[in-house]
């Protein structure tokens, strides 16, 4: 049927429905928006935790040979609850990128596995540093200092006690100290590689919130105006159908009043659905040009 043929009561129900839908439309995507955006933020949030705790690894680590062997045991007991808090969140969150977790599970587990072998070498070493203080008691003290240090630099370590002591290159404790300097070295290399990998997950869950903020703010860019264009429109095309239907209402109230039908005593009334609907057309009309010329309707900026 075409829309001039139809019925004022379709008319007002067809354009009820086209704006119902256009309304409908972007209540579901803002909802679908907001949607993403909570699960990207949560995306975010747990990236930013495993950033987090792999800086605080890489403090303690830090500690454990800045500090052993006083407080090594204490150290070492907060490197590895970090790992198990790494390799936790790591498990309770599949969303994150596979190849990025599958990455990021190798390095500590690798990472665990050259500290525990770090702390194994440490243990031997002292033992020899206590046979060799008690196989030279002269230098016993200066064995005790280099051995408060030797994990800090192991490296140093070893040459003093070859340049000092005349302890061979083949000498159990100058080949512990070179390995413990190599595995140290590796060590760090897969901390930093942690690092590496924890912060490009965090880059990358901060660029995704990013993307869906600008998608959803370029959505509604769009949906906002030609929501109000569609709603003007309507509005525009029911007042016209209104006037034409007032117009031809009047001519036949004075036709009837000619034939002497009606009286005509009183005069035709004002229509307050006019008036409703020409006050909703300007106020529209300030509503587009204040979002597109950021300008407060209220005369503030």
């Amino acid at each position: 049927m075409p829309f001039n043929a139809m019925s004022l009561k379709k008319k007002i129900a067809l354009s009820f429905l086209i704006s119902a839908a256009i309304i409908a439309l972007l209540a579901v995507f803002e909802y679908l928006s907001f949607v993403e955006i909570r699960k990207e933020i949560r995306y975010l949030e747990i990236t930013d935790t495993v950033s987090r705790k792999s800086l605080q690894l890489r403090r303690h680590e830090k500690n454990y040979f800045l500090y052993s062997p006083l407080k090594a045991s204490e150290e070492s007991l907060a490197v590895y609850a970090y790992l198990e808090e790494l390799k936790d969140i790591l498990a309770r969150n599949p969303d994150i990128d596979r190849a990025d977790r599958l990455s990021l599970r190798m390095r500590i587990s690798e990472y665990e596995q050259r500290f525990s072998k770090i702390e194994s070498s440490a243990m031997s070493l002292m033992l020899l540093f206590e046979k060799t203080k008690a196989g030279d008691k002269h230098y016993a003290q200066f064995f005790a200092l280099i051995e408060s240090t030797f994990l800090e630099q192991p490296l140093l370590s070893a040459e003093f006690l070859q340049k000092a002591f005349r302890l061979p290159p083949g000498h159990k404790l100058i080949a512990g100290l070179y390995e413990l300097d190599a595995d140290i070295t590796a060590l760090r290399k897969t901390g930093e590689d942690i690092l590496v990998i924890s912060k490009d997950l965090d880059k990358l869950a901060r660029e995704k919130v990013e993307t869906v903020i600008r998608v959803s703010q370029t959505a509604i860019l769009i949906f906002f105006p030609l929501f109000f264009i569609v709603g003007i429109g309507m509005l525009v095309l029911g007042v016209g159908y209104h006037l034409a239907f007032m117009i031809e209402l009047r001519r036949l109230r004075e036709d009837m009043q000619r034939n002497g039908l009606i009286h005509g005593e009183s005069h035709f009334p004002v229509s307050l659905t006019l008036i409703v609907a020409v006050a909703l057309f300007v106020i529209g009309l300030l509503a587009i040009s204040s979002m597109a010329c950021n300008v407060d309707p209220f005369g503030q900026r």
